[in-house]
């Protein structure tokens, strides 16, 4: 009567730490980091994390939105910009799987080859990470683990309501190394 429940669970930046990190460790410089343009959780917060995430020196972060509605053609296209303007490029962090399908096709028309000129990794490890030629390296972002920390908010929250959001921090998901990262 009144009372407002409410709670999130925190994903941090999405994953974008441990995507670009790994590909960092890599011996990655100079990344592109693909985002879809809509207004999510995960667009947003990998945004955020290009803005404001601290980089090593001599690293550096290359941000492009790409429509949402344009899946794999927009990274095809995106990839193939950046590749004539930055011949520097060395890796892609893309979050949306099917936009990192189009990153794929785009190295390979531009006569370049993964994991070999670029590394490629994408958030979701699904059937297209791992059906993709090469082999996406991909994020396990703990789905029942995320499940599992929003029940127990849920729980808290029904019973011990207030005006208070309550935040609860999702665990951190781990790197799934296939092809399109490895040395």
């Amino acid at each position: 009567d009144g009372i407002t429940v409410g709670g999130a669970v925190d994903r941090g930046w999405s994953g974008a730490d441990v995507a670009v990190g790994r590909l960092v460790e890599r011996g990655a410089r100079t990344i592109a980091v693909i985002t879809g343009d809509g207004v999510n959780s995960v667009s947003e917060n990998v945004r955020q994390f290009c803005r404001e995430a601290p980089v090593p020196e001599g690293v550096d972060l290359i941000h492009r939105d790409v429509s949402a509605s344009a899946g794999e053609r927009g990274g095809y296209d995106v990839i193939r910009a950046l590749l004539a303007t930055t011949p520097g490029l060395d890796a892609v962090y893309a979050p949306v799987d099917v936009v990192a399908l189009g990153v794929l096709r785009g190295i390979r028309d531009a006569g370049r080859s993964v994991p070999g000129d670029l590394a490629v990794i994408t958030n979701f490890d699904g059937p297209r990470a791992a059906g993709a030629h090469p082999r996406l390296t991909a994020l396990d972002l703990d789905l029942p683990g995320i499940a599992e920390a929003a029940g127990e908010l849920l729980v808290e929250c029904l019973a011990e309501p207030s005006d208070e959001v309550r935040v609860m921090a999702s665990p951190a998901p781990t790197v799934v190394e296939r092809e399109s990262t490895a040395r």
